[in-house]
């Protein structure tokens, strides 16, 4: 059951990277963003439901990260891809971003 489990999250994973590669290559990066969050809340609704005893302990950890990431976000920079000359972005330098951060996690759809 849970490698059946794993499968189906993996799955849904690719599925997930690859709908925000979509909005990326439209230029619609602050869907990639909405479509990156409500995926995440699916999940943690998931996770309740097969492991409430540790639930709201992920939950308790990824509100920590999303603080953090909060709290920085004024100072952060973004990583800029090889050959990006400044000035607005293209499609191609959003995706390039985006498979260079979701490869850093090491997570599903990195390739």
């Amino acid at each position: 059951m849970a490698t059946s489990r794993k499968a189906k999250a993996e799955g849904r994973a690719a599925e997930v990277a690859a709908a925000i590669r979509e909005d990326l290559a439209e230029g619609n990066h602050p869907e990639a963003v909405y479509t990156s969050v409500g995926a995440l809340l699916s999940e943690m609704a998931k996770e309740r439901r097969h492991r409430p005893a540790e639930a709201a302990l992920l939950h308790a950890e990824i509100a920590g990260a999303l603080a953090g990431i909060s709290a920085r976000l004024h100072a952060q920079r973004p990583q800029r891809p090889a050959g990006f000359q400044g000035g607005v972005p293209q499609a191609a330098d959003l995706l390039a971003v985006f498979t260079a951060a979701l490869a850093r996690t090491g997570e599903a759809g990195g390739a």
